[in-house]
This record gives structure tokens, C-alpha cells and sequence, in this order.
């Protein structure tokens, strides 16, 4: 049986990136074999830089799926994926599965797309719009917490995996981010609490996780090596 590229997702721009082509196809094959939603699977699909790695990668612990062993469930959805022309099938590796592009259908898919949008090809208007949907509403405000990077650096030595990390760097690192964010929940609302019935919260911001984060920020500002390293 082989699947058609019928439907996108949410954070999918298939006519400006070839690569979200490839995934939306899978996601609709893996909603079909998983029973998980596109909402799980598509943010968990990670392009390879290394194409010795294939060229997508879903690394099965990721969707946190309960009662059976991560491995076992990459062998047993790869053994149901069904065929596609635009892929070759599964490459299992331990709790892995690996695509790659089929070689005799990837001109096919790219080079028209080169050719429609020429000097446009690689860029995506839609990245940073509030509403991709809605341009008019303008771009979204990005603002730099260093104390979020000292959060991120203290669920890194709680929940970081260097394995999970090789192979979806993007996606292990917002895993783990939030994980130590709920971590972290109580004690921030805590904090606001505190400031908004006009305490003195020195005390707080020197205890738990928010204390940890400031601190090792501070080790960061101060030229500490294994800080710097992470």
C-alpha cells in the first residue's frame, strides 16, 4: 500500500520546504500505525545533518508512549509502515527508526520547487509571525531570559541523555526544558506571590531551582570552565 501527501500540520510548510513534504507523509503513516495524534508525531520527526544518519529521524522514547519497551515498538512500527515512492523503508536502530529520501524520486521533489520560487527558495516568510495564518498581526517579541538558560543547564544534569541528544538535539533540549520548567512551576508562582503582596524575596531567589539557575549563571558570568562547557 502506498500513502498520497493529502494533509499538513500545524508548523508544516510544505510548499516553501521539501523536508516538511517528507514529513507530513510520515506523520500521516505513523498516526495510522502508532494510533498517536499528529500533534505528538510531527514536532518528534527530526531532520538529519549527518546523512549518514538518514535523512529523518524519530527517536521512539520521545513520544512517551507507556507499556512497552522503546525498542520493541520501533521494530514493530517499522515491520506496519507502509511503502512510499518518496521514501525507502524504516531503518531500525535500537529505540531509532531512520528514513531516507528515495534518490530516484528527490529531484523530482525538490527541483520544481527551486524553480517556482528562485531567489525565494529556503526562506520562509512565516517563521516568527505570530499567526502564520494572519501576517497582519506582525512578528512575535523575542525576549532573551539568561535565568531560563540556567534552568535549562540544571534539567540537562537531571533528565539529559547524550544519545537522545546526538540525535534530535533540537527536540531532546525542549524536552528536557520542559520537564524542569514543571520542576520549577511551583516555586515560581511562589516567587510571584511573594512580589505581588510586596514581600522581600531575596530569600527565594536564593533557594531551589531558581537559586540553582541564578547560581550557575553566575559561574557562567565569572569564567567557570564546566559552566562555560555545557
Amino acid at each position: 500500500m502506498e500513502l498520497k501527501h493529502t494533509q499538513t500540520y500545524p508548523g508544516s510548510f510544505p510548499e516553501q520546504n521539501p523536508v516538511d513534504i517528507y514529513r507530513c507523509v510520515l506523520t500521516q503513516a505513523l498516526v495510522n500505525v502508532t494510533g498517536l495524534s499528529p500533534d505528538e508525531i510531527y514536532p518528534a520527526l527530526s531532520w538529519q545533518n549527518n546523512l549518514a544518519h538518514g535523512d529523518l529521524l524519530l527517536a521512539v522514547p520521545r513520544l512517551r508512549v507507556k507499556g512497552k519497551a522503546p525498542a520493541d515498538l520501533a521494530r514493530e512500527w517499522a515491520s506496519k509502515m507502509p511503502s512510499h515512492p518518496l521514501l525507502l523503508p524504516p531503518e531500525v536502530d535500537n529505540i531509532y527508526l531512520r528514513w531516507r529520501f528515495s534518490p530516484e524520486r528527490l529531484p523530482n521533489t525538490v527541483l520544481p520547487m527551486v524553480f517556482k520560487l528562485g531567489s525565494k527558495y529556503g526562506l520562509n516568510p512565516a517563521h516568527g509571525l505570530k499567526d502564520p495564518s494572519k501576517p497582519a498581526k506582525g512578528a512575535k517579541r523575542i525576549v532573551v531570559e539568561f535565568r531560563q538558560y540556567g534552568l535549562l543547564a540544571i534539567g540537562w544534569a537531571r533528565y539529559g541523555n547524550e544519545e537522545l541528544f546526538q540525535a534530535n538535539p533540537i527536540g531532546h533540549l525542549f524536552d528536557i526544558y520542559v520537564r524542569i520548567s514543571k520542576d520549577f512551576n511551583p516555586e515560581e508562582e511562589a516567587y510571584k506571590a511573594a512580589g505581588k503582596r510586596g514581600e522581600d524575596t531575596s530569600a527565594l531567589e536564593k533557594q531551589g531551582h531558581l537559586g540553582e539557575a541564578k547560581s550557575y549563571f553566575k559561574r557562567m558570568e565569572d569564567g567557570d570552565e564546566e559552566a562555560l562547557a555545557l
